[in-house]
């Protein structure tokens, strides 16, 4: 393992879908919640980012500290700071990568208190600064690249662009890591979760995915990959890729697919390709939550990464449960009830989390 060690400073300009009255979006609903305004689902969503990793972690903190300095001057001028902050942004040269950030469920419309638009400005403060973190792996041999890690919390999405112009989309709930320059022999990233990938073509420099212990290598070509406890699964929507483990994936035990075929791996070992409906596998990218023969254990780690909740499966033959449903648009109580009474299982929202028992 290499030691990391964290910096700050610019990385990449950050865009948000913004409301009418500008205070929507993720950086407002941080700003929500430093002001002691957020529900109880967004501050959740805030609190499972924040515990996501330590590098969310210290953001936070830095934000609230930001936040308090704010809330102590009578005279913190938040419109200001909303000025100077989009005008550094704007300005910032060289341009960076953008990353995009979605959120699923758009919060309830509200205007904003003094208080809000106080930690607003603490939060662009910080997000002007440099939101997305770059870690510097380091090495006793060699200097490792500079590489960058954006993380998602839940019910939220983020399209990245790459160096080599390799366009990202990040589900909910996921992390991926990846080198603000691609070398000379190859492209790698790593990936937690659930991304959509549109690479860049380059028949130099093939582009691998590596997640859960698989990897996923491509020239160019248009495909999603997620991974769950159940292992992971490949959906390619344009061209060809090799799934299965390994720096030449198809030639250790793996597969080739073609557009329109998907394949899980579990245990190390990839099984046989399956036709799909590409769009309908891929309909997160649009922001819609939907199954098609999809394991059980696929559909709860999909159910964390877009409710924010903890989900326990307490049913033998998990793996074996597959289930077919459209959950676009339904609150979590109409999600684990389509799962419930899909399934006939025992789906009950408890202190710890969700439980799914046998039914009765």
């Amino acid at each position: 393992m290499y030691p990391i060690h964290r910096r700050r400073g610019p990385t990449m300009r950050m865009e948000f879908d913004d409301g009418p009255d500008g205070d929507e979006g993720w950086w407002a609903s941080l700003a929500r919640y430093l002001a002691g305004e957020s529900g109880g689902a967004e501050a959740a969503a805030v609190e499972a980012w924040a515990a996501a990793s330590a590098a969310n972690r210290e953001l936070l903190d830095e934000m609230r500290e930001t936040w308090s300095a704010a809330r102590g001057e009578p005279r913190w001028d938040t419109e200001a700071a909303f000025t100077r902050v989009r005008a550094r942004i704007a300005a910032a040269e060289p341009e960076p990568a953008p990353v995009r950030v979605i959120p699923l469920r758009r919060p309830a419309r509200r205007s904003a208190s003094p208080w809000l638009r106080a930690a607003a400005a603490a939060v662009l403060l910080l997000a002007g600064a440099g939101a997305v973190r770059e870690l510097d792996l380091v090495s006793s041999h060699a200097p490792a690249p500079l590489v960058r890690e954006v993380a998602t919390p839940a019910g939220t999405r983020a399209r990245i662009v790459l160096a080599d112009g390799t366009e990202v989309q990040l589900g909910p709930g996921s992390r991926l890591r990846y080198p603000a320059e691609f070398g000379g022999g190859e492209r790698r990233v790593m990936l937690e979760g659930e991304g959509y990938f549109h690479v860049a073509r380059d028949e130099r420099r093939p582009f691998r995915v590596h997640a859960a212990g698989s990897v996923t290598r491509v020239l160019g070509t248009r495909f999603g990959v997620s991974t769950s406890s159940a292992g992971v699964r490949v959906v390619v929507e344009e061209g060809r890729v090799a799934f299965g483990r390994g720096n030449e994936p198809a030639a250790a035990g793996g597969v080739e697919l073609t557009a329109g075929w998907s394949a899980r791996m579990a245990g190390g070992a990839v099984g046989a390709p399956e036709r799909v409906n590409a769009a309908r596998a891929l309909g997160w990218t649009e922001g819609r939550l939907g199954f098609e023969d999809a394991p059980l254990t696929e559909v709860a780690s999909a159910l964390e990464r877009w409710y924010g909740t903890r989900v326990r499966l307490a049913v033998p033959g998990a793996d074996t449960m597959r289930l077919t449903a459209d959950l676009s648009g339904a609150s979590l109580a109409e999600a684990l009830e389509i799962v419930g009474v899909s399934l006939s299982l025992d789906v009950r929202a408890e202190d710890s989390g969700v439980v799914i028992r046998p039914g009765a």
